[in-house]
């Protein structure tokens, strides 16, 4: 029996049970009561309802009875740090929640606090999305990235928006390297703040990035578009830049928009070199020039052909010496 039943087998009214006023509120109410009032349920998702942080409150005891859910989507609503523990419940309660999507909820660092244990508690967890959410910054990343750390089955992880600087990133793929083992697709894309720095700290760029994501074996899907990667200083000649860049495996590599310069071109040129897997690489929207050109592809037969929209260079093919041989490579030089 349903939790919004009563004793008789009569429907309450939870308009009346949650004391809100409807007219004072912009949401379809009916949905969301549809949607909650069976706890029994796998999958859960109120994206984009408009759950405010009252309304999170005013649901939490029914929230509070799922305990099989699989699938939780809870994007689009607003959470304050009182919604954050209804939330953090819920996480905590479902443990075998295998997809879990956050995105857009402005989770503050104070937010983050206080939702970021129960990650940890998600073992079966395989695709989350935390995108859009700029206003997490390198602290709360930071405490979601910790409590991860205790998960091992990830599969996707979607980032985009998310204001991620180079110091959060040293945290995320250290976690990564030592605990998602299984990561297949990972989205890191319109991360501007991942290039810089403040006052004292280092900055991301291409080598820094790529030499991580080399060692995740599993990796399919890299896309970073969007996200400046471009090296903001030569590389010291110490480092054995095509030996960082061993072992990648991925199939689908996505660098548009990324700000790829001529110099940052010839360190991919060393990376494709060992993609044997590759099968697309975008490069679009990248003022990579001719000099670019001639330093990212030094093996391929390429044909140039003029457009509205720029200049097109289409890869046909890729020496076997290069030992890749992508079917769909595109970028844009503008």
């Amino acid at each position: 029996m349903s939790y919004f039943q009563s004793s008789m087998g009569r429907s309450t009214d939870l308009s009346k049970e949650i004391d809100v006023d409807l007219e004072d509120i912009d949401i379809d109410f009916d949905r969301i009561i549809h949607i909650i009032e069976d706890e029994t349920q796998t999958v859960l998702s109120l994206e984009n309802l408009f759950v405010t942080p009252y309304l999170w409150a005013k649901f939490e005891f029914h929230l509070n009875q799922f305990e099989n859910l699989e699938t939780l989507c809870i994007s689009g609503n607003e959470l304050d740090e009182r919604a954050a523990h209804v939330v953090a419940k819920l996480l905590h309660n479902n443990h075998g929640i295998k997809r879990l999507e956050m995105k857009n909820m402005n989770l503050l660092p104070s937010i983050c606090r206080i939702i970021a244990p129960s990650f940890g508690d998600l073992y079966s967890i395989e695709e989350l999305d935390l995108s859009m959410n700029p206003e997490m910054g390198s602290e709360g990343f930071t405490l979601i990235c910790y409590h991860l750390s205790h998960v091992k089955n990830i599969k996707k992880f979607s980032l985009s928006y998310c204001s991620i600087t180079f110091k959060g990133w040293e945290v995320f793929s250290s976690i990564c390297l030592d605990h998602f083992y299984s990561l297949e697709h990972i989205d890191l894309s319109n991360n501007v703040q991942l290039s810089s720095a403040s006052s004292g700290e280092e900055k991301g760029g291409f080598f820094q990035l790529f030499s991580v994501l080399c060692k995740l074996k599993h990796v399919q899907t890299i896309n970073l578009s969007g996200t400046p990667i471009f090296e903001q200083e030569e590389i010291s000649p110490k480092i054995n830049i095509k030996e960082g860049f061993q072992g990648m495996n991925a199939h689908s590599i996505l660098l548009n928009r990324t700000m790829l310069d001529p110099r940052t071109c010839s360190y991919l040129s060393c990376l494709l070199e060992g993609c044997t897997n590759l099968q697309t690489l975008e490069l679009n929207e990248n003022y990579i020039q001719d000099e670019g050109c001639l330093n990212l592809f030094p093996y391929a037969m390429m044909y140039v052909e003029q457009g509205t929209d720029g200049i097109p260079i289409s890869i046909k093919d890729i020496s076997r010496k290069s030992g890749a041989s992508p079917s769909s490579l595109s970028a844009r030089s503008t």
